[in-house]
């Protein structure tokens, strides 16, 4: 049961941060759920690894990455979009490292803060990982 707490968490997070996005709402707006803006990315991902705030950062992180996956892959085999790619993940990037590079930009761009975190998640992914063009 212990495991499934933070899981749960996690996903109701990000269940609510997906929805409230979805709605296009701004972060004062948005009473469901801790992990919303950049700031929120910052103090659950700085938290010590194991812990439930860490894990929250790492499924959040996760779920990010698997949407902007199947974004892309919908882009490139023309479903939705253009046909190309905005970032080339390598396939073996961990969540610890997009975590890092997301926390990373988040501390050289503090003006950004205010950003939906999964926001700051796609920007950073973008600075690291843009697709050649």
């Amino acid at each position: 049961m212990r495991i499934l707490t933070p899981l749960v968490a996690a996903l109701l997070v990000t269940s609510a941060t997906a929805g409230a996005q979805t709605a296009n709402l701004r972060t004062s707006e948005i009473a469901a759920g801790p992990l919303v803006s950049g700031n929120d990315y910052l103090r659950y991902c700085q938290a010590e690894e194991g812990t439930v705030d860490y894990l929250v950062c790492a499924y959040f992180t996760r779920g990010v990455i698997g949407g902007w996956g199947v974004r892309d892959r919908m882009n490139v085999t023309g479903i939705a979009g253009s046909g190309n790619r905005l970032t080339c993940l390598p396939e073996t990037a961990s969540t610890g490292q997009v975590m890092s590079i997301t926390v990373a930009w988040l501390e050289d761009n503090p003006e950004d803060r205010h950003l939906l975190a999964s926001e700051a998640i796609a920007l950073s992914l973008l600075r690291v990982f843009r697709c050649p063009t």
